[in-house]
């Protein structure tokens, strides 16, 4: 891996407890440091994600706490974030005045597999100031994962508005879940990269990132998102939901075939693309 000037800063900003300006300032740096920024180099130049190295990723313009036990949060997932924020201002209509808001317009947010949590987390962080949100449950059937949403839950001061469990898509959310709730959000980033697709794959996402959160079906890939939809419809029916909304992230190649999935169940749904002009997000209404 090509090591820049940026790269190296931030590294040794992270060793050191310096800052931009303190680091600049600074003739030499305290010979203790130098065997932690030569091994962080090191496995630099061995296509090791600089995030893992120095255990922080921005996402919507907040910082996480993230390791091998997660994925590494992508720009483009943020469009999730772009769309649902949109469609819950559009559908509580945060123009109206302060008084419409407090009478019970609040949403249930409920986040799958999305691994360090920089979704729900930033959907919640932006919304937090008009007091929208009612509970978030988040599930995950990764142990080690969970592990990381912990120390994300208290990095973002959220203990108190977070639920978070361990289980199979929405297996462990349905029993627990409150019945004629109004406004249900649902966020995923399920692995959805076929096995042993490594062509259309970084190095770095190949060796470092888990692998049970990359890679899930041999066919399509898009077959762990048909069991998560199947499930949203029957929660919806089955707790008697008045709005259930869907946001989740695809591969490139999976638009041909979530649209004929989507097509076939006669569901409502939109998709939108990323900064590189691929359908990355696609919104079902159930």
């Amino acid at each position: 891996m090509k090591i820049n000037k940026k790269t190296i800063e931030l590294v040794t900003q992270k060793i050191t407890g310096l800052s931009k300006l303190e680091l600049f300032l600074k003739k030499n740096i305290q010979k203790k440091f130098k065997p932690k920024i030569d091994e962080a180099l090191y496995r630099l130049k061995k296509w090791e994600p600089l995030e893992y190295i120095i255990n922080s990723a921005e996402f919507y313009s907040l910082d996480f706490f993230v390791d091998k036990r997660v994925l590494v949060p992508r720009n483009e997932t943020e469009i999730i974030v772009d769309k649902i924020l949109k469609h819950i201002s559009q559908k509580l209509s945060l123009t109206t005045s302060k008084k419409n808001i407090k009478q019970n317009k609040k949403i249930i947010l409920v986040d799958i597999w999305t691994w360090s949590w920089c979704i729900p987390i930033s959907i919640i962080k932006n919304i937090s100031k008009n007091n929208l949100l009612k509970k978030c449950y988040i599930s995950d059937i990764s142990k080690k994962a969970l592990e990381v949403l912990r120390i994300n839950i208290k990095k973002h001061w959220l203990n108190e508005v977070i639920i978070p469990l361990e289980w199979n898509l929405l297996d462990s959310i349905i029993p627990i879940f409150d019945k004629n709730e109004e406004f249900v959000y649902i966020t995923a980033n399920l692995p959805y990269i076929k096995q042993n697709d490594f062509e259309n794959m970084d190095d770095s996402v190949i060796w470092f990132e888990p692998d049970i959160a990359l890679y899930w079906w041999k066919k399509t890939g898009f077959e762990l998102y048909e069991k998560l939809i199947r499930q949203c419809v029957f929660f919806k029916k089955e707790k008697n939901i008045n709005t259930l909304v869907l946001f989740i992230e695809i591969w490139f190649d999976q638009y041909n075939i979530s649209k004929d999935f989507l097509q076939k169940n006669n569901l409502k749904f939109e998709y939108y693309q990323d900064k590189n002009w691929f359908y990355r997000c696609v919104k079902v209404e159930i």
